[in-house]
């Protein structure tokens, strides 16, 4: 019923019209019928409509597309270069694009970059957060979305709409528009992985200078992306962006610059399959594919078969009984360390020392765990999202069980 009124708030606005003028007729003939009882004045006549014993009735028509109306959806959306959107519901952020449903019930949906200003009925923090961006408060409003991560209920998903891309989507342009390149980009890589489309248009515009302290953090960010998304559009079009950043951003290997022999260019395209066989869950074909490339021959993508490796391991133990998963979670870390220690340059590094770390946890060794994270704050300090998560297991492992001497070497 409610949705059905919302639908066409012409229409109520026109019954709310008419029923209070109705009301306000039966009220001031009551008030006349009553003076004239007193003897104060003739006996009024009767309106036409409806008898006095329905004035409740008539009273509550007047209110009821009120009610309706503040009952209806609230949500608004302003769109670069349309008129703003008032009384929609926002249904759904998918590839790229913000779907929104209109009072009259059709769908329609804008590129979630052009999208101005938003505000959700029922979600008052981000709200606040939309406002500040839009007065010109970029930090206070990333502060505000930051936050907004931080809630696991404010960001969960409501219906087909994923709250948490939706925050972060949004958080991207603060942080680029108050000088955080290297936030930026972290933002911008996680929601590039669940959102393949929006790859171009949410990409951080405000690029520093060269010698910028925010450019080495988010080189080995977007090069590590590319080492694990070689061969794919995502790997394609960020290592476009990465060639376009000043020569002094370039702390890490290079993973950008492509390599035209045959042989790179198959490995390339293994790795690639080897990826997409990990995200469907095929551990063991992937580990058979990843087999044969455990050779020179590998080149500069050795680092990436080990990462790889460690990855498969380390997913086929999840779904294993105990003995094997144990044996399993050791090839892993194994894996893992061989990238650590063997490439400590390459950008997959941090994050392989982080997995190690994982692996000595579940394999009931908290103190060496804590000590390879120790490592990595110590190693690799603007990495992120390593760095952080690293320094706040590492303090987690000290304050439950203190274990010296038990750290990476």
């Amino acid at each position: 019923m409610f949705r059905a009124f919302s639908c066409d708030i012409k229409s109520a606005c026109c019954v709310m019209k008419h029923r209070l003028a109705e009301c306000l007729s039966r009220l001031v003939w009551h008030g006349r019928l009553a003076r004239a009882r007193t003897g104060e004045t003739p006996v009024p006549h009767r309106p036409a409509g409806i008898g006095s014993r329905y004035l409740p009735t008539c009273c509550l028509f007047a209110v009821l597309p009120l009610i309706v109306l503040r009952a209806a959806p609230a949500d608004i959306v302003a769109v670069q270069g349309r008129p703003m959107s008032v009384g929609v519901t926002v249904v759904e952020l998918k590839e790229g694009r913000l779907f929104y449903e209109l009072s009259s019930g059709r769908e329609v949906e804008r590129p979630i970059e052009q999208v101005t200003f938003l505000q959700i009925s029922g979600w008052d923090a981000f709200n606040a957060a939309e406002k500040l961006m839009q007065e010109g408060r970029h930090r206070a409003a990333a502060e505000a979305y930051e936050q907004l991560l931080h809630d696991k209920d404010a960001a969960a998903s409501v219906g087909r709409l994923d709250r948490g891309l939706l925050v972060r989507s949004r958080l991207i342009r603060a942080c680029d528009q108050d000088g955080r390149f290297d936030r930026a980009v972290e933002v911008y890589l996680e929601v590039a992985e669940r959102m393949p489309a929006a790859v171009e248009s949410l990409r951080p515009a405000r690029l520093p200078n060269a010698g910028s302290t925010f450019l080495p953090a988010a080189a080995t960010a977007v090069d590590a992306a590319i080492a694990r998304r070689r061969g794919t559009p995502l790997g394609v079009s960020l290592a476009r962006w990465r060639m376009t950043w000043p020569d002094a951003a370039a702390t890490t290997t290079r993973t950008a610059d492509p390599d035209a022999s045959p042989e790179s260019r198959r490995l390339r395209e293994e790795l690639a399959a080897v990826e997409s066989l990990i995200a469907a869950g095929s551990f063991d074909d992937a580990l058979a594919r990843l087999q044969p490339l455990q050779n020179d021959k590998a080149g500069a993508q050795r680092p990436e078969v080990f990462y790889w490796q460690g990855r498969a391991w380390w997913g086929k133990s999840e779904k294993e009984g105990k003995e094997d998963r144990e044996r399993d979670v050791c090839r892993a870390g194994l894996a893992f360390m061989r990238v650590a220690i063997h490439y400590p340059g390459h950008p997959l590094a941090p994050e392989s020392l982080f997995r190690a770390g994982e692996v000595c946890s579940r394999s009931g060794q908290p103190g060496r765990a804590g000590g390879l994270w120790a490592e990595l704050a110590r190693r690799y300090p603007g990495v992120q999202p390593w760095s952080a998560k690293a320094q706040l297991l590492s303090a987690g492992e000290a304050a439950s069980k203190p274990a010296a001497g038990q750290g990476a070497r």
